[in-house]
């Protein structure tokens, strides 16, 4: 399964390598992976549990994770053992699928998105943001939720540094907000 952004990621090769001034073919950035965390928190049954894990499976294709708390906290109330998340881990193909639904479908449903802050990048070029709601992916039912659960993605790049991070994620379609200070008048 080779979607369109998997085509696109080769096609830049050249314009990113032109545009970071790159001596080698090898030197260019690229996608290595997309890791996807939803955090349940303490209050998390097996039944909601049962449901993300389906639901994160729908989304992306790949059958997630549970994580576990590691160690018993009193002040969160938490207790070793516990289910307390749901992560995956998506390379290649599944992985360039779920960017190019995040692009080109769930992104632009999310209420009031203006763009990607330019500082989510981190200084190697990973680029890490969270969505309030996962049901912003139209193969979830909006009824079927009970409560809303938010997701964590963390595009993981090859990037030596966040500007040739920030080409690579631009170059790729990833909509940045154009000034994160706000307009001339400092609004």
């Amino acid at each position: 399964m080779n979607t369109d952004l998997a085509k696109h990621s080769k096609s830049i090769k050249g314009d990113l390598g032109k545009k970071l001034k790159s001596s080698s073919v090898m030197a260019i950035p690229t996608i290595l992976k997309a890791t996807i965390n939803v955090g349940l928190g303490a209050e998390a049954s097996k039944e909601d549990v049962k449901k993300v894990l389906g639901d994160i499976e729908t989304i992306t294709g790949q059958r997630p994770v549970v994580t576990y708390v590691k160690k018993s906290e009193a002040g969160f109330k938490i207790r070793q053992g516990w289910p307390i998340g749901v992560k995956v881990t998506l390379r290649r193909d599944r992985m360039y699928h779920f960017l190019a639904h995040l692009l080109c479908v769930s992104l632009p449903s999310v209420r009031e998105f203006n763009g990607l802050s330019k500082k989510s990048l981190d200084r190697q070029g990973n680029l890490s943001f969270g969505l309030v709601d996962y049901s912003v992916f139209r193969s979830i039912p909006f009824e079927s939720n009970r409560r809303r659960v938010g997701m964590d993605v963390c595009i993981t790049t090859s990037a030596k540094d966040q500007e040739s991070g920030f080409a690579l994620l631009s170059l790729m379609g990833f909509p940045f907000k154009e000034n994160v200070s706000g307009d001339s008048n400092g609004n």
